[in-house]
């Protein structure tokens, strides 16, 4: 037997053996398949979160309005009005005349 039987009979041997322990066996030629490799994961951050504050209100402004009184009003009983009446008519006349005289003593001096 030369070399190239021996060859041979050993590979059919190898490849009996291996068919009987279930065993694959490859011969590579040295290229590289195509590699699938996973991308790194991309994080986000969440947008912010707006609160809106509550409104705020204000208390409306409380008015309070005391109960009309009913006082009936006499015109006899009127005595302050009466005597107030006079003193303005008095000054009045005493104005008047205090100006009339201002005022001819004026004229007299324009000479």
């Amino acid at each position: 037997m030369n070399h190239r039987q021996r060859a041979v009979a050993a590979l059919l041997g190898l490849a009996a053996a291996c068919a009987q322990a279930e065993v694959n066996v490859s011969v590579g030629i040295g290229l590289p398949g195509p590699i699938y490799a996973e991308p790194a994961p991309v994080y986000v951050a969440p947008p912010p979160a707006y609160v809106v504050p509550r409104p705020v209100y204000a208390p409306r402004p409380v008015m309070v309005v005391p109960q009309p009184v009913y006082a009936p009003h006499w015109r006899d009983d009127d005595d302050d009005h009466d005597e107030w009446k006079k003193w303005r008519k008095r000054h009045h006349k005493e104005q008047k005349k205090a100006y009339k005289r201002w005022r001819r003593e004026w004229e007299d001096n324009d000479d």
